[in-house]
């Protein structure tokens, strides 16, 4: 379900907020590589709190010739999928996942995400390692030893962990 130009493929009241999300990202992609993060963070953190869904994975991929943000949440009981142009912030296509024929996330992640005070938005806006000049290639929700966590993959094949208590694992 791609787009058409300047066209949002989203139905509903949803359009608006995220076409006001989009705007955020829109002017720090083109602004470099530090404005970048800056901005898939605090796009994400907007993402999570208008549609009350919790982000677990995001991956920066080439599709049909262009870098796009991959992102993967949970809303309620319905998994979705939204693809972002990461040059425009146009939303290229959202669908919720077909669960019947695989089940992208566990139960207890699931529950754990939805449970948790602290989303990967707000996560990311309080971590000043993600502030500076750090390309995000994708971030992965795992259930460690402590509860949840968030592992964030930069370009160069660096690490950084959140907890959802908003410190360093160990």
């Amino acid at each position: 379900m791609i787009a058409k130009p300047g066209h949002i493929p989203i139905r509903g009241r949803r359009a608006g907020l995220i076409t006001g999300l989009i705007l955020g990202l829109i002017l720090g992609l083109s602004a470099g590589v530090a404005a970048q993060d800056i901005s898939l963070a605090k796009f994400i953190d907007g993402f999570e709190r208008d549609t009350g869904g919790r982000v677990y994975e995001i991956e920066r991929e080439r599709k049909d010739g262009r870098i796009v943000y991959d992102i993967e949440s949970v809303r309620g009981d319905r998994i979705m999928e939204t693809v972002v142009d990461a040059a425009t912030g146009q939303v290229l296509s959202e669908e919720a996942e077909n669960t019947a024929l695989w089940t992208p996330i566990s139960a207890d992640k699931k529950r754990a995400l939805m449970d948790s005070p602290a989303t990967l938005g707000r996560l990311m806006l309080a971590d000043s390692r993600l502030s500076g000049k750090v390309a995000v290639r994708d971030i992965a929700a795992r259930l460690g030893k402590g509860g949840l966590l968030f592992v964030v993959t930069t370009e160069n094949d660096g690490r950084i962990i959140l907890t959802a208590g908003g410190g360093e694992a160990p």
